[in-house]
């Protein structure tokens, strides 16, 4: 999932974390088949980086949206063991990305 030897039960359950607790957060009344459903609809699915850029762009105004992104995505690279150099770079890619565009918005 997030690179070429993913430890997939420990992606798969901060990916479930991640979906319950947004989930929730956004009023959405989900059951536990809607989740793995979901998360089996994700397995497999690798965005570019840009289209992962431009998600963190359409979460920057949010606060709460860009943590909760953020602290998912270090989970996940995190979850293998190993942080590569591509999921850090992409990281903070992310995050200057978010940063410009709340900066120009100020």
């Amino acid at each position: 999932m997030a690179d070429g030897e993913p430890n997939e039960q420990a992606e798969l359950n901060i990916m479930r974390n991640y979906v319950i607790d947004r989930s929730a957060r956004l009023g959405l009344d989900i059951t536990h088949v809607d989740v793995e459903e979901i998360l089996e609809a994700a397995k497999g699915l690798a965005p570019s980086d840009q289209a992962a850029l431009s998600v963190i762009r359409a979460f920057a105004s949010d606060d709460e949206a860009l943590k909760e992104l953020f602290q998912a995505a270090v989970s996940l690279a995190r979850s293998d063991g190993d942080e590569a150099e591509d999921e850090v770079g992409l990281l903070k890619r992310m995050l200057a990305s978010a940063r410009r565009k709340r900066d120009k918005s100020s």
